[in-house]
């Protein structure tokens, strides 16, 4: 695995700390195989004399020429810039302060950035070509496009409708909008199409501008190699996220998947990032080789992460599959000072990953998919009332983040939709696929949220659940186990599930039987006794695909053993014969999977802060197994159990992940 380090501007221009970061980066260079130098100061591009202008970028030509060949000598044959600011990312100051005399981004309320540019304005198109050309003429090995490319929030929120913006579109439509009447009708849920329509046109206006770039950079020199780094899908796909239209027109062979995790405060946002990073790498085009899950510190004070959590980071991207990491741990002002201990375990554990990305070159992540569209923006319907211009976060129904709480439970995640073993659908985010689509997901194994049954049966699918809506409630509720049911064998002396939701939240969605041959695995009960209808429901449909309904709180407060058991049998039923990996020891513990035909590969993260004495894993058939470690692969003693191989691969310290290798005998 690839292993990059982003150096800040001040750390590569001042004089001393560059000699000190050099050095310190040439004591470790087992741990570190690129350099990538940040092409500016700030993430808005401007700060005084520091402003992102033609001239200040001239005059540090010579400087990063020098830097570039100063890391070359050093033994790095890899060396780069990161272009920090193109449209720009944020508004960092409250006054109008950027130097650059182009058209800013408009929000759709009508307010307007004060530094972020607008994609569509000639004169800031040129200039962007002029700024990436004098990069290009320094010749580094690779440029990166940062992932200030976008609109939906960008200082204002979800541009631009400037009148650049409203004149390109209107002329390619034949309308006559003004940003009001634009805004209006886009706010009624009926006008999907025109909604359609407008996210289209931004995706083009990206792309636009990703070729201007990509082209600028190849008239100076073709052989640079092209980077570009993306956001999280779950944000907002107000962009159209046309990865495939934007890489190509870029010209870009390297991807670097974003998300925030800046902190270790909630370990468990490395998850998050984890599943957001793998979904935007799943979906770059198969001409992007190179991609760099990025260790982000930002604001990069000294102790926001331990050195525990940062190495866990990077073995959950080796986990799910990206072959790079990118580290931006480098203060603008202290450089790496401090940093020996993080540098030296990378160098000790990076043999693991090696070993774990060779060993499953060409082979699937399995597990369930998430089920999200890119062109979800593009084709959701809207209630009355409801905004448009809401990022997807902001509202259940369309936060596919939560799914991911189930991976704390051992039930393998997948960002790869090819070879998925099945999907997980939550709350509107179906609408997002089209008929045919949805029919595919219920041919196979689907785990369903309850607040998507609604969005569901809207569009007939209730034959498909098994169930169809009752009613739904927060406080009071509670989840009463139906004992007769094999899924329950385990938990006959625990007869309920509580989350409390008057004190933590969430609640449930009850329903009832749609179909014969329903069985209910729960049913949702009230504090006063009554049975409101079916809580937790299986259902193997005439497609031949088999449905669990879940439906109290169905990704809240995942940290308990009878929650485990019932999820760990659930998922063998779902499955049957395609449960090739399963996690066998209960607790807070992550699995990620990799197969083929003849091998696959555990990835086995202990989410708590305590020693798990052994976690055992199964694979089927009987297969060879190996332990990654430090000191190379080790052969692991499996034994056979009802047509698999159980491995014990030993005590897991906290937010260790352990690596397992198989392959049949």
């Amino acid at each position: 695995m690839k292993i990059a380090q982003r150096l800040h501007y001040r750390t590569w221009r001042e004089d001393r700390l560059f000699e000190e970061t050099l050095a310190f980066l040439t004591a470790h260079k087992d741990a570190v195989d690129e350099i990538t130098l940040f092409s500016s100061n700030t993430t808005d591009g401007t700060s005084g004399d520091d402003a992102d202008t033609l001239r200040r970028q001239r005059e540090d030509l010579p400087i990063l020429r020098r830097r570039i060949e100063a890391f070359r000598h050093a033994g790095f044959t890899s060396v780069g810039i990161n272009v920090l600011f193109t449209l720009g990312h944020i508004d960092e100051s409250e006054e109008p302060k950027n130097p650059l005399p182009f058209q800013k981004i408009v929000g759709y309320r009508g307010d307007m950035s004060n530094i972020c540019n607008c994609p569509s304005d000639e004169d800031f198109l040129q200039f962007t070509e002029e700024k990436y050309a004098l990069y290009a003429s320094v010749k580094p090995d690779f440029l990166w496009v940062d992932d200030d490319i976008k609109v939906f929030w960008n200082g204002v929120k979800f541009g631009c409708f400037c009148p650049k913006c409203l004149s390109g579109f209107n002329a390619a439509n034949g309308f006559s909008y003004t940003r009001e009447s634009l805004v209006a009708e886009m706010e009624k849920p009926e006008n999907n199409d025109l909604r359609g329509l407008w996210v289209r046109d931004i995706s083009g206006r990206i792309t636009k501008l990703l070729r201007r770039i990509g082209d600028a950079v190849r008239s100076v020199d073709p052989s640079i190699r092209l980077g570009f780094m993306t956001q999280r899908q779950s944000w907002s796909t107000y962009n159209g996220m046309d990865f495939p239209a934007w890489f190509t027109a870029l010209g870009a062979e390297m991807g670097r998947p974003g998300e925030g995790c800046y902190f270790d405060a909630l370990p468990e946002d490395l998850m998050t990032k984890t599943f957001s990073t793998a979904q935007q790498a799943y979906e770059y085009p198969d001409t992007v080789t190179d991609i760099q899950y990025e260790l982000e510190n930002f604001p990069i004070h000294t102790w926001q992460k331990s050195m525990t959590t940062a190495a866990a980071e990077l073995s959950l991207a080796a986990a799910a599959g990206m072959n790079g990491v990118l580290l931006n741990n480098a203060n603008e002002f202290i450089g790496l000072r401090g940093q020996d201990r993080l540098y030296d375990r990378i160098a000790r554990e990076r043999i693991c990953w090696k070993d774990y990305l060779e060993a499953g070159s060409g082979l699937k992540c399995g597990g369930f998919y998430p089920a999200f569209s890119l062109k979800y923006d593009q084709r959701r319907t809207m209630e009355p009332g409801e905004s448009f211009f809401t990022t997807l976060e902001q509202a259940e129904k369309h936060d596919v983040t939560r799914t991911y709480a189930l991976s704390r439970m051992g039930l393998p995640i997948t960002m790869q939709k090819t070879g998925a073993w099945g999907v997980i659908l939550t709350g509107n985010l179906s609408q997002g696929y089209t008929d045919e689509e949805l029919l595919e997901m219920f041919r196979g194994p689907v785990i369903v949220a309850g607040n998507a049954v609604e969005a569901l049966e809207r569009r007939g699918f209730e034959k498909y659940l098994g169930v169809r809506s009752a009613g739904s409630g927060s406080i009071g509720l509670f989840e009463e186990i139906e004992p007769g049911d094999p899924v329950n064998r385990e938990l006959l002396d625990i007869p309920l599930r509580n989350v409390h939701p008057a004190f933590f939240g969430d609640g449930g969605h009850w329903f009832t039987a749609a179909s014969e041959g329903v069985r209910t695995v729960s049913f949702m009960k009230e504090q006063g006794g009554s049975t409101l209808g079916i809580a937790t429901s299986l259902y193997e449909n005439e497609l031949g695909g088999r449905v669990c309904v879940l439906g109290y709180a169905p990704f809240h407060m995942q940290n308990d053993l009878s929650r485990f058991l019932q999820l760990s049998a659930i998922q063998t039923w779902l499955l049957g014969d395609r449960e090739t990996v399963k996690l066998l020891t209960p607790g807070r513990t992550a699995l990620f999977v990799r197969e083929g035909e003849k091998c696959a590969e555990a990835a086995v993260l202990n989410l708590t802060m305590d020693v798990q004495e052994s976690v055992e894993v199964s694979v089927r058939g009987n297969v060879q197994g190996w332990l990654c470690t430090p000191e190379g692969k080790k052969p692991l003693c499996g034994k056979m159990l009802e047509g698999s191989t159980l491995f014990d691969l030993g005590p897991a310290a906290p937010y260790e992940v352990r690596f397992l290798i198989t392959k049949t005998k």
